[in-house]
């Protein structure tokens, strides 16, 4: 990772492309289509209910995440594309994330699709635990039930 912007709405395509990615990667599908996907997106920022930051190889995006809360993190979205991954950019970009601009988190909390294999390894890769926890989900009225990785209350040191 060589550059990293804070996203605004006028990044809401690309945005919206890369959220497209990561959905196909997590097995899960909210069914949403891509004009969807970029009101969605429009909202969360415009409203700054979460912020985005786009995370760049020279010029070319490789990545993004979107998230809320400056203390208690609420990781919603965290994407490094799949043609750049296996090469240290997703710890590179979480260090950088940690360090950076979570500096006075004690929690970060984020959901992962149960079938979703390789994001799992990822997070345990970065040395920490899972919590397991059911829950129920309400997304066009089917019920989900997803995995939540919570990395508890302590400040996380790297």
């Amino acid at each position: 990772m060589k550059k990293a912007v804070y996203a605004t709405v006028k990044d809401v395509v690309l945005l919206a492309e890369m959220n497209s990615e990561m959905i196909a990667a997590s097995g899960h599908d909210p069914g949403l289509n891509q004009e969807e996907l970029e009101q969605r997106m429009r909202i969360w920022l415009e409203t700054k209910a979460y912020q985005s930051i786009i995370f760049y190889d020279a010029s070319r995006p490789i990545g993004y995440v979107l998230f809320g809360g400056q203390v208690e993190i609420q990781l919603r979205q965290f994407l490094i594309r799949s043609d750049v991954t296996g090469r240290g950019h997703g710890r590179n970009v979480f260090l950088f994330l940690l360090k950076d601009i979570w500096r006075e988190a004690t929690s970060i909390h984020l959901d992962v699709h149960p079938s979703n294999s390789r994001a799992i390894s990822f997070w345990r890769s970065l040395g920490f635990d899972e919590k397991v926890e059911r829950t129920q989900l309400w997304m066009d009225k089917s019920k989900m039930e997803w995995m939540i990785i919570n990395f508890g209350e302590e400040k996380i040191k790297y």
